[in-house]
């Protein structure tokens, strides 16, 4: 932003007026000094523009020291660099971008009045979309871990299975039981074995993990 006493860009000064002025017939108030300078903060730090507007700042891999060519970030393009090429026609465009659609309504509160109303719906709507968002995250990562834990426990037992049979085989062939004989009885050992060892699922519960 202008340091003091450098002499404002002509853009950005209309800017600061119209805030100032407000408009009766489009039903916009006027903004005291506090509320405008107020309003400078929120959008130069809040939306991180002096790191954005520096020279070593890289939005996409288009942009280079001297500037940046690719499209912009807009709420149409959200895949646009968000590099600021031009910081006073940036803010001042940006000041004057309503954030609520009450005109009168300045960071949630009304001009001359009470709570915005309708900030406060926004916001509680926000508030419950995270909490969905985070519970959903919540599910999927309890799914994720009870899915993670059943694909281990069968592999183990998979391996146990595989180790019983092979020490089975090994001392039935020492013992001199070999051919049909031989599978006969690993067969019916293993049955047995199976019996007592189940076999675990091979998924773990999603239905409760997801809370189904």
């Amino acid at each position: 932003m202008a340091s003091p006493g450098t002499k404002l860009f002509p853009g950005l000064h209309r800017a600061i007026n119209e805030l100032l002025d407000g408009n009766a017939a489009a039903g916009i108030p006027p903004r005291t000094p506090e509320q405008v300078i107020a309003r400078i903060n929120r959008r130069w730090y809040g939306e991180n523009a002096e790191e954005r507007a520096a020279a070593d700042y890289r939005g996409c891999d288009r942009c280079t020291a001297s500037g940046c060519t690719a499209p912009r970030r807009v709420l149409e393009n959200a895949e646009g660099c968000d590099r600021i090429k031009n910081r006073n026609s940036w803010l001042a465009a940006a000041i004057l971008a309503q954030d609520c659609p009450n005109p009168g309504c300045e960071d949630g509160q009304i001009i001359g009045g009470g709570r915005c109303r309708a900030c406060e719906e926004r916001h509680a709507e926000r508030r419950e979309a995270a909490r969905a968002a985070a519970d959903a995250a919540a599910r999927w990562e309890a799914h994720s871990e009870a899915h993670s834990a059943a694909q281990a426990a069968l592999r183990a037992w998979k391996e146990a299975e595989a180790a019983e049979e092979r020490r089975l085989r090994t001392t039935l062939a020492q013992a001199g039981v070999w051919g049909v004989k031989l599978d006969h009885q690993v067969g019916q050992h293993m049955n047995g074995w199976r019996d007592r060892n189940p076999r675990p699922a091979a998924r773990g519960n999603e239905r409760q993990a997801m809370g189904a």
